[in-house]
């Protein structure tokens, strides 16, 4: 049974602007809890764009570990390296989304003035 879990992480005002984190949906592996948030483990999935990546499994731990205004560094910090980067946008990838392989279940975190506005849990077309 395929679960679909949307949750808004955290909706904080600042500046202004508004910061929201949203998991759309990270599958658990098994009917087990999801891993626990393990950065060594994470950290060692990059680069990894098969089903063997585990990271999907971290994904509500990897955005509890992000807040409106970190910059890039305490990110870096949080989460490593990101797999893909611009000025503005960070893109974890957690490996094909289960049951679809051409979708790829990611972490996307956004960047204004070099601090954070927004982490999403998503998927995109997986292009690789």
């Amino acid at each position: 049974m395929r679960l679909a879990v949307i949750v808004i992480g955290l909706v904080a005002l600042i500046g202004g602007g508004a910061f929201v984190m949203i998991n759309q949906g990270a599958e658990p592996t098994s009917a087990e809890t999801p891993l626990a948030f393990d950065r060594k483990r994470w950290q060692s999935y990059s680069g990894v764009f098969d089903e063997t990546n585990q990271r999907s499994d971290m994904l509500g731990g990897a955005l509890a570990r992000l807040s409106p205004g970190m910059s890039q560094s305490e990110v870096t910090a949080a989460l490593g390296e990101p797999d893909d980067r611009t000025p503005t946008k960070w893109r974890y990838s957690a490996g094909p989304r289960r049951g679809f392989p051409t979708e790829e279940t990611v972490l996307v975190v956004n960047f204004a003035d070099g601090v954070v506005t927004e982490a999403v849990s998503t998927y995109t077309a997986n292009l690789r």
